[in-house]
């Protein structure tokens, strides 16, 4: 009896823990030697295809003559992106659009305005040069950006 009455309260508490664990124990195996466990892994990591449009600068407002238009778009599909540009309003008379700078990209021109595509992904700046032509306006006031941005992915 004696030898029961020197278990205190926190023994008797790591012996009941230790005997909790026990039944998991008894089905466990250590491998030693040539009784090597081994395990397949199969690891899928599934990205999402984006498209981002990061910078769209150009002026607020336009007269006759040339303006740029900066763009920076970042993808991550294979095939890149395709880019609309139209006309929102049908104020400038005639409008002329080429690649400034930005080896990249293609421009196409379409009915509707032009199309610009990219060669795959990554960051893709262009540097893009406007021409307008608003002779035969009312009076030389400034116009709205009339140039709309309308990005599909391939």
């Amino acid at each position: 009896m004696k030898r029961w009455s020197a278990i205190t309260a926190p023994t008797l508490a790591v012996m009941l823990g230790v005997a909790a664990v026990c039944p998991a124990a008894a089905e466990s195996v250590v491998a030693t030697g040539a009784q090597a466990a081994t395990a397949h892994l199969t690891l899928r990591v599934v990205i999402p295809p984006m498209v981002r449009l990061q910078e769209d600068s150009h002026p607020a407002e336009l007269a006759s003559g040339v303006v740029q238009q900066k763009l920076v778009i970042q993808t991550n599909l294979r095939q890149g992106f395709c880019a609309a540009l139209r006309l929102a309003a049908k104020v400038p008379n005639r409008w002329e659009l080429r690649v400034a700078a930005g080896d990249e990209v293609r421009l196409q021109p379409g009915p509707e305005g032009y199309r610009l595509c990219s060669n795959g992904p990554g960051r893709h700046t262009v540097l893009l040069e406007h021409r307008f032509d608003t002779a035969g306006g009312a009076d030389d006031t400034p116009f709205a950006w009339p140039v709309r941005l309308e990005i599909a992915a391939l």
